[in-house]
Parts: structure tokens; sequence; C-alpha cells
């Protein structure tokens, strides 16, 4: 397990915002880090953060694509830290792909049945 995944995983316990909204997430996360080190975050400080590739760098603070790619894994991995939508979306993304590998799977592509024509 990343070390980052149990501080991600307790945001999304606590709060249901941050399940619905990355740029939300990322605020929380920031914050948090911040308060770790006695040091209020305000919000001018976290376009800050957010921008300066730098000060992120020198406060340990992982990018905004790194949260939210162990926010996606967290959530596939327990349904439970998702929002209602994101569930929803989900189970109709898989019954579409069940759907198509039923119907489509064993028909055959324009490539056979035109090699069957040349026999």
């Amino acid at each position: 397990m990343n070390k980052l995944e149990p501080i991600v995983e307790q945001i999304l316990v606590k709060n249901q915002k941050a399940r619905e909204d990355d740029m939300y997430l990322y605020y929380i996360y920031c914050k948090d880090m911040f308060i770790k080190k006695n040091y209020a975050l305000s919000d001018s400080d976290f376009a800050i953060v957010f921008s300066n590739k730098e000060c992120r760098k020198q406060n340990n603070i992982k990018p905004y694509a790194t949260i939210e790619r162990i926010r996606r894994k967290l959530q596939a991995d327990n349904e439970n830290l998702c929002d209602e939508k994101t569930k929803t979306a989900r189970i109709n993304k898989e019954k579409d792909y069940i759907d198509y590998a039923i119907n489509y799977s064993y028909k055959p592509t324009l490539k056979n049945l035109i090699d069957k024509e040349d026999e």
C-alpha cells in the first residue's frame, strides 16, 4: 500500500464532498499536510501550492494528479468511498460492456466475411 493511500482514504471517509470533487479533495489534503507542520493554509496559499512545483517540493506535497489517481484506486477497491453518482455510472458502464461482449464478440468481422467469399 502506498503511504499516501491511508491519508487520502481518511479524507474520503470523513468528507463526502471530497468523494465528489477532486479539487476539494486536493485542497483538504494540502490543508492537512500544512496543519501537520503547524501552519494554517489560506485560500491564497493553496493557489500558490497548487501552481508552484517548488513550493510543493519544499513542503513535501504531492501533485494533484497523484492524489486523484489514489482516490480513483481507493474508490475502485472500496465502493463505500464512492458517491452514488459514481456507483451508478460504474454499474451502467459494466452493463454496457457485458452487453457489448455478449452481442458482438462472436459475430464475424468484415475481414472474415471477405475471406470466406474468396474461398
